[in-house]
């Protein structure tokens, strides 16, 4: 254990010559690596989804869980949907991922024509509903807090951010499953 550093700088040395092509990686790196915890993540059955649902006693929750499961947008995606975005009776969504990793030019673009999906329609009424009685908030979800507050990530007082859906859900999630282990967000 004591010499672990002296051998990983005489591999390295070695490596570099080309001493030892076998090896991708120098192999007292890998004694120091602790082998990775598996992750157990919870998956969320329909039923599970149904009853979060019916547990969350916040509005937009349940709104946010209407639209991921209808669209498959993600909870940033989700949260960053303005009414600027429905036009002509049609949702348009730049993926905010590949914003991210593409650019603007070619990230990824979604569209949903609400004539012809009814069911996301009625979620963002009610939307619009939620939204006029929290003072006309541009964002599609909306919450009345009773701190009102805006900031590098919320520019509305009663925009919801990503991280409070996820306080929200987490909450709602361990109402009904309780436990340790109790599917996030993401899983819609």
């Amino acid at each position: 254990d004591l010499r672990r550093g002296e051998l990983r700088r005489l591999f390295n040395w070695a490596m570099l010559r080309g001493w030892f092509k076998q090896f991708r990686v120098n192999p007292i790196e890998l004694l120091d690596k602790k082998p990775a915890a598996p992750r157990q993540r919870q998956r969320l059955t329909v039923e599970s989804f149904k009853a979060i649902r019916r547990a969350s006693t916040i509005p937009a929750l349940g709104l946010a869980m209407d639209i991921g499961l209808l669209t498959g947008l993600r909870r940033g995606d989700i949260c960053a949907l303005r009414w600027d975005d429905v036009e002509d009776d049609v949702l348009r969504v730049t993926v905010q991922k590949s914003k991210s990793r593409l650019g603007e030019v070619e990230a990824a673009r979604l569209a949903w024509d609400l004539r012809r999906h009814s069911a996301l329609r009625t979620v963002l009424n009610r939307c619009r509903e939620l939204a006029f009685r929290n003072r006309r908030c541009p964002f599609v979800l909306s919450h009345w807090y009773e701190r009102h507050s805006v900031g590098l990530e919320k520019t509305d007082p009663h925009q919801v951010t990503p991280d409070m859906l996820s306080r929200w859900f987490t909450e709602a999630s361990k109402k009904v499953i309780g436990g340790q282990s109790y599917p996030t967000f993401h899983e819609i």
